[in-house]
């Protein structure tokens, strides 16, 4: 019997945002992305000096950084946007609810999510109740990744 297990966390939810938004027609048009660079201040981010000691690297690094922001922003809208439609609510860090989650928090909540194949059957461990709700808010390609449609 083969069993491969595949670190799945939130990686779908970043995978279907970018499949429903169409990235690749998405790229050539003019977005704006929200909160600048903030992020850089963060202790878990870390870029190693080696990789920025070239002037193209820096700028290849700033092409990924703001497509990263560009897909973190208008996940965090379009979830935003469909709670505030049902008008429901998640849980916060605080375990208080709230209709304007960070999608950091999202990410963070989907850790331990993994991709089990057991013979070529595939199955989505620790999926729990509050990440299923989570899920059921965001779109079918997020969802198509967690093997729910």
């Amino acid at each position: 019997m083969e069993i491969k297990v595949e670190n799945l966390d939130h990686l779908g939810i970043v995978a279907g945002i970018m499949d429903a938004m169409g990235l690749a027609e998405c790229i050539t048009a003019n977005f704006i992305v929200e909160r600048g660079f903030c992020f850089l201040e963060d202790p878990l981010f870390f870029i190693s000096s080696v990789f920025v000691k070239y002037p193209h690297r820096v700028a290849a690094m700033a092409m990924v950084m703001g497509l990263c922001l560009l897909v973190y922003s208008l996940g965090q809208r379009k979830l935003r946007i469909a709670l505030n439609q049902a008008q429901a609510t998640i849980a916060n860090q605080l375990s208080k609810p709230t209709d304007r989650p960070t999608l950091r928090w999202v990410f963070q909540h989907f850790q331990a999510v993994h991709l089990l194949q057991i013979t070529g059957a595939k199955q989505i461990s620790n999926l729990t109740e509050e990440r299923l709700l989570i899920l059921n808010f965001l779109a079918a390609p997020c969802q198509k990744y967690y093997l729910l449609c």
